[in-house]
Formats: C-alpha cells, sequence, structure tokens
C-alpha cells in the first residue's frame, strides 16, 4: 500500500488500455486491547515523536531511512529484507532477514536488543504480524504510519476476490 507511484500509474495504464483494475491490498492491521501503538501520518511524525534516547526497531523500508537516522539522539536497528548498499551510521545497525516471523523469536529479539519502540508501516499481512504481538507482550511502544491515499481503484483483499472482481467487469 505504501508504492503510491506505482499505484497512479496502474490506474493511468488501466485507463489507458481500457481494462479493468482491481488493487489487491492486504487488510491493515488493527490495535489491539492493551496494546501502547502511537498512530502518524507518516515517517516524519513518527521520527519527531521519539523521545531522546528511544532504541528503536525499525520496519519501513530503505525509502524513508534518513529521516529517522538524522535523529542522532536515538539509536536504532533497522531490519531489511536486502542488504544494504550503504554504511549506516554510528547509531544505526542493520539487521537482513525474511519473514515468515515467529513471535518467540521477535520477543527475543527485542528483549536482547533493548528495544524502546517498533516503528512500522501499516502494510498488513501475517508474515510480519509477529512484530507486533511482541512489542505488546514486552509493553513497547508500537509507532504507527498510516497507509497513504491511494488513487481510486477496485480493492480486493483476496487473490480469489480480485479474480472474481475482474470477472464481474
Amino acid at each position: 500500500p505504501y508504492a503510491v507511484q506505482m499505484a497512479y500509474n496502474a490506474v493511468a495504464a488501466a485507463q489507458a488500455a481500457n481494462v479493468p483494475l482491481v488493487r489487491l491490498l492486504r487488510p491493515a492491521w488493527t490495535e489491539p486491547q492493551y496494546a501502547f501503538w502511537y498512530h502518524v501520518e507518516n515517517s516524519e511524525q513518527a521520527a519527531e515523536g521519539l523521545p531522546p534516547g528511544a532504541r528503536v526497531m525499525l520496519t519501513v523500508g530503505h525509502r524513508d531511512l534518513g529521516i529517522f537516522l538524522a535523529r542522532e539522539d536515538c539509536s536504532f536497528v533497522v531490519r531489511t529484507i536486502e542488504p544494504m548498499d550503504f554504511d549506516l551510521p554510528p547509531h544505526a545497525e542493520t539487521l537482513v532477514s525474511r519473514p515468515p516471523y515467529f513471535v518467540g523469536a521477535e520477543t527475543e529479539l527485542l528483549k536482547s536488543q533493548a528495544i524502546t519502540h517498533l516503528i512500522t508501516k501499516n502494510s498488513g499481512g501475517v508474515q510480519t504480524e509477529a512484530k507486533l504481538r511482541a512489542a505488546q507482550q514486552l509493553r513497547i511502544a508500537v509507532v504507527m504510519i498510516a497507509r497513504p491515499e491511494l488513487p481510486q481503484a477496485h480493492e480486493a483483499m483476496t487473490v480469489g476476490r480480485a479474480i472474481a472482481a475482474l470477472k464481474l467487469r
């Protein structure tokens, strides 16, 4: 849901070719009871809201990383799927790993790294939600970056529903 330009390009291409378009979109995560979530609109708000001295796990991708790394009064564990092609400053370290993730391992990771805040985008999905459950168990603050506004398109939450919607068009 965060590939905004790609979404606009898909809508424009479908209109130009006069073909139907259905956006496959995972359901957003919802805040469980007794969790400590802070909802923000963008990465800038997420970075600005961090208290000095925070130890932050970032799972936001590469694009906005500089916004967070400018906070030299915080330290970061940056989890990525692919290795980064640049060096991080001394107050940040990289953790390269691929989903799926599991609650037990995520809990141990957050504890061993002394994480105080988890910053993530609300991309939804079951393969990466274990970090949210682990943060809840450990009473770690989660800073949830909202989904951006996307261009109008029919949306489906499953592949089956997307196929069914296309057949109706």
